[in-house]
């Protein structure tokens, strides 16, 4: 059995164009990231897509389309970061074709899809504020056609409600191994819980993409352009493990961890940038 996951990274965020500015002299990592923002825009918490992104998202959604017209699948089912510049993308991609705000949706569209949203395809896990993620009230509110997944889902008898508020935000940056373990057990849970389905789509970022071609054997990319998509097919074997970082549930290894205290700490010492508050190895 085979499943064709299509890993689609978000348009551009106002905290990617703000890294862009602040490049030079570090000011991003050593500052800025951790911020909500500037004289010109606004990326925290929780980055939106800036007009550009938006843009991207509509003409990718425009490029499937001409892609389906020629005979190209169509996903049976969706995930999505809880992040909203990957549910602005995924919705401005999708949503014409899939009807979800109402409108006629495409005649070989899957009936009844609505996206899950996953708490693990978050983007690498810092104090960088434009990865704060919103409250799920607002959420709701806001896409009211998501569905919003329990958690752990695949590794207990008992799950817990998506938390209103973001558990994770405060919490020091998680290493490459941590995140592809991370993401290594949404992998499972979402190949879990697509049954039947063969084309599924998943919505994140970056460091979501590079950390689950590592799991999943694949040679990594240099770079993905925002907007950009990897197609991956995944054999699916029982009791597969994908990946060599550590066994069993992220949540399980999460649960054992101690979050460091919050101390403020100048991370560029040298540079002219001021202290900022952070935990542990950031």
């Amino acid at each position: 059995r085979y499943k064709v996951l299509f890993l689609a990274r978000h348009g551009q965020g106002y905290h990617n164009a703000a890294e862009e500015k602040y490049r030079d002299k570090k000011g991003w990592e050593c500052y800025w990231a951790m911020q909500a923002g500037d004289e010109d825009s606004t990326w925290g918490p929780d980055a939106k897509l800036t007009p550009y992104g938006i843009a991207e998202a509509k003409k990718k959604g425009e490029i499937w389309r001409e892609h389906i017209s020629d005979g190209a699948p169509i996903p049976e089912r969706h995930f999505v970061s809880p992040l909203s510049r990957s549910i602005q993308t995924m919705e401005e991609t999708w949503k014409d074709i899939y009807g979800w705000l109402g409108g006629t949706p495409h005649p070989r569209a899957p009936a009844g899809v609505r996206p899950v949203v996953k708490e693990l395809l978050r983007e690498t896990m810092s104090l960088h504020y434009s990865d704060h993620r919103s409250s799920i009230n607002y959420l709701h509110a806001t896409y009211s056609y998501l569905i919003f997944s329990p958690q752990p889902t695949c590794y207990s008898d008992s799950t817990v409600p998506f938390p209103n508020e973001d558990p994770f935000w405060n919490f020091h940056r998680e290493s490459m191994a941590m995140r592809d373990h991370r993401v290594k057990t949404a992998l499972q849970e979402i190949i879990a819980e697509s049954g039947d389905a063969t084309y599924i789509g998943v919505t994140a970022h970056f460091g979501v993409i590079e950390s689950a071609l590592t799991v999943l054997g694949e040679e990594l990319m240099p770079h993905l352009e925002t907007t950009g998509v990897v197609p991956v097919v995944v054999k699916v074997e029982p009791h597969m493990d994908l990946g060599r970082h550590g066994v069993g549930s992220w949540w399980e290894r999460k649960a054992k961890m101690k979050t460091p205290p919050l101390e403020l700490r100048e991370l560029c010492p040298g540079r002219g940038f001021a202290p900022v508050w952070v935990q542990g190895g950031y």
